[in-house]
């Protein structure tokens, strides 16, 4: 929690660097991203039991001011996981809107869909158990599908280098809506801060 706060105070001090620019209509945004940095706080759970997890990955996003400040969004993106022993990895491709509120700060909204894969080639049945994430090791090549969709909402500053060009820390939480791993579902919540590198044209 002290960390999260700390992440707050850092995105409201942050503010204060930045320059009032309004993002114009027809703007082209290019927007590489580096996912999940200082701040990590992942939780998955079924039937009660949880577990946590970490994430980090790079994005990539692309969009178009369709009027003054408010911008269609495009994107796809690479996240490594790492669920207790086991990492995966996972590709996702999201689509939403971003709306700069005033002097920079901005709020954005956005669906993503992703598919990967969880294993080191020998989980057979992964399951929750009373103590959570729990796997059952069996001989086999086969590593288990990840199938996610998930909502995402943040609220970030973009700090205005030049005329053209902003750095965007921005905190993100996801809401599980639909994933599954080897067929199972599980829930999953997911706060993080992101930097982004936006280039405007």
């Amino acid at each position: 929690m002290k960390k999260f706060f700390f992440t707050l105070a850092l995105l409201c001090a942050v503010a204060g660097a930045g320059f009032a620019q309004t993002v114009s209509e027809g703007t082209i945004i290019l927007n590489p991203q580096l996912t999940n940095l200082a701040y990590n706080s992942f939780k998955i759970s079924s039937d009660g039991a949880s577990s946590k997890f970490s994430m980090y990955g790079l994005q990539a996003d692309g969009g178009y001011a369709i009027k003054d400040d408010l911008l269609i969004i495009g994107g796809v993106g690479y996240q490594g996981l790492k669920f207790e022993d086991t990492s995966g990895s996972m590709l996702n491709i999201r689509a939403g809107v971003r709306y700069y509120i005033f002097n920079g700060l901005f709020a954005s909204g956005s669906l993503v869909l992703g598919h990967g894969k969880l294993g080191d080639g020998t989980i057979g049945d992964l399951s929750f158990g009373d103590e959570g994430y729990e796997e059952e090791y069996v001989e086999s090549d086969a590593k288990a599908d990840l199938n996610s969709l998930n909502l995402a909402i943040g609220v970030g500053y973009s700090i205005f280098l030049a005329e053209r060009f902003s750095i965007d820390p921005f905190l993100n939480y996801t809401y599980g809506l639909s994933n599954k791993v080897a067929g199972e579902s599980f829930g999953m919540t997911a706060l993080s801060l992101n930097i982004g590198f936006s280039f405007y044209f």
